[in-house]
């Protein structure tokens, strides 16, 4: 079943990386203040978009997703200005066309505390994930389960399947409703969906195992590998972080799951390290230049002499011959997503608020600012939520164990 899912994920980016290099490639970023969202090019042209958000709302990579096309754009609205109750506020499903610039429908989720969104690769489908609310609380309403997976037709909205445990094939599988998780969609090609269970509300890292559905049997099964955190995939190459406990960890003081190993499948399908942090703690993967390295985010381990959030990120790019690149240590947000032969760094300039942002494009040979705010409050208000595909790269050779 591993090797036959991987085929299918292999088939499947390259199917996107085609339309990718047919469009010009770009990158989507959003600011949680003003509530604008900024398409910005490779060559640094920029073009806001107005979506008419009201107050408070807040999109980010989780909740907002566009077709592999780049031509539609999907994102959750959960009405904040509602009076919540313990079933959550009202949550919105908005599809918008990019292509015309304009909304072509809004769906009624029903009351929320979140809600994660995902595409399938063909963009005909929408997994949504539902939490409703906490598990065990007296005044819930149990007609609704805590939370569930919907899919939904990508052009109308309409359900076409759920997940939750107040189904037999999920509780066959083992979820069961003592847990408040939220779905958080990992894969999702043709009839297939790879999940794994987040734990709402805590900063812990994903429950072991994730889980495989087919939505066209409504058949639940667990997966390997893919609940672990930091996960990333280019084409057959999947990456993810672990803690190997025999060797040194760092101390991230506070709940941030201890990281030390990066760890990908070899070519037996067996999993192996690829990269070990003594000190810092690993946060996260993301394959880049074309699938040619692997950058990632660690976090400073915890002083008790330093001052309280003092703690600094920093990005390694891990190459395919072992070798590692420092592409600098930030004090404030930072973000890399993958971009053609090379990748995007988004860095706050500052750990103070309203010293503004900016975007650089990174390659081997150059790094070029394609963006930069220095308006007020913009601190790390702005992120990247989503970019183009980027083909991969052809004949790789797998990153050395260590």
């Amino acid at each position: 079943m591993r090797k036959w899912l991987v085929l299918i994920v292999v088939l499947v980016l390259s199917v996107g990386a085609v339309s990718a290099q047919d469009a010009a490639w770009s990158a989507y970023l959003y600011n949680s203040v003003t509530r604008q969202i900024l398409r910005v090019d490779l060559d640094g042209t920029q073009t806001p978009i107005d979506l008419g958000l009201p107050e408070g709302s807040y999109l980010g990579m989780n909740d907002t997703d566009f077709t592999p096309s780049g031509d539609m754009l999907a994102y959750c609205v959960i009405d904040y200005n509602a009076a919540p109750t313990n079933m959550g506020t009202p949550t919105t499903l908005h599809l918008y066309s990019l292509t015309v610039n304009a909304p072509v429908a809004v769906v009624d989720l029903g009351a929320s505390m979140g809600c994660w969104i995902s595409y399938n690769a063909e963009g005909t489908m929408l997994a949504v994930g539902l939490v409703h609310y906490y598990s065990g609380d007296p005044a819930a309403d149990l007609s609704q389960p805590a939370w569930e997976l919907r899919v939904l037709d990508a052009a109308s909205g309409e359900t076409i399947d759920t997940l939750s445990p107040s189904a037999q094939f999920a509780l066959d599988a083992g979820l069961t409703s003592d847990l408040t998780l939220m779905p958080d969609v990992r894969f999702f090609a043709g009839s297939q969906i790879i999940f794994a269970g987040i734990m709402w509300g805590t900063e812990g890292a994903p429950l072991e195992p994730a889980f495989l559905w087919d939505i066209s049997t409504d058949v639940v099964q667990p997966f390997d590998y893919w609940w672990h955190p930091g996960l990333s995939v280019s084409g057959a190459d999947l990456a993810w972080l672990d803690l190997d406990p025999m060797l040194p960890v760092g101390d991230p003081g506070g709940p941030v799951p201890q990281s030390n190993i990066v760890r990908m499948l070899g070519a037996d399908g067996s999993p192996v390290t690829v990269y070990h942090s003594p000190d810092w703690i690993l946060l996260d993967t993301e394959f880049v230049n074309n699938g040619r390295a692997l950058a990632l985010q660690l976090l400073e381990p915890f002083d008790p002499n330093a001052p309280m959030g003092s703690n600094a990120i920093r990005w390694l790019l891990l190459d395919r011959q072992g070798g590692t690149v420092d592409l600098g240590t930030y004090p404030g947000f930072t973000q890399v997503i993958g971009a053609p032969d090379g990748l995007l760094l988004l860095h706050a300039d500052s750990a103070q608020p309203g010293t503004g942002m900016t975007l650089d494009y990174v390659t081997a040979t150059e790094t070029r600012v394609l963006w930069q705010d220095v308006s007020e409050n913009s601190g790390a208000a702005w992120n990247i939520i989503w970019a183009s595909p980027v083909p991969r790269a052809d004949g790789l050779s797998p990153f050395p164990a260590q």
